[in-house]
């Protein structure tokens, strides 16, 4: 699924992959970004994005169709194990402001992450796709918030 963060943050000829429907030889269905994403004041949740299929289809991606779509460098919402995989992640789905935020890796674990926000919290991320510290690997992404704790 793509999201109106990453809609709006998407560049020309950026390609997304459609969720069910298939080629021929069986890849998934492309599209390319070939203009500016139009967003509204009035309308802060909706969002239209012009893409191009093929030789001459176009169509636009908006709010109603973003789910049968999805980023191919984020597949399954897996994001990858650095600083902006776990913003991108923390803006997809969190309300957080990450307005001058730290954000640190764990040195002992894959896909965990500190993020030391402003106002004195701090958030750790869980990133799906990697192997939790008994070896399993995290098929969901998820963060928890809590107090930092003292540096004294």
């Amino acid at each position: 699924m793509i999201t109106k963060h990453q809609v709006v943050h998407s560049y020309y000829r950026q390609e997304f992959h459609h969720v069910s429907l298939k080629n021929a030889d069986n890849t998934p269905v492309r599209c390319r970004v070939n203009g500016k994403c139009k967003t509204w004041k009035t309308r802060p949740n909706e969002f239209r994005l012009p893409v191009k299929h093929g030789l001459r289809d176009c169509f636009y991606i908006d709010q109603s169709n973003a789910g049968e779509w999805y980023d191919p460098e984020f597949p399954n919402g897996v994001y990858p194990d650095t600083k902006e995989g776990v913003l991108e992640y923390l803006k997809t789905d969190s309300s957080l402001d990450l307005e001058d935020a730290t954000v640190v890796p764990d040195s002992a674990v894959e896909g965990v992450w500190a993020v030391d926000l402003p106002d004195g919290s701090r958030t750790i991320v869980y990133l799906a796709g990697y192997k939790n510290p008994f070896g399993e690997v995290r098929e969901l992404n998820d963060f928890e918030t809590g107090e930092q704790p003292d540096q004294s």
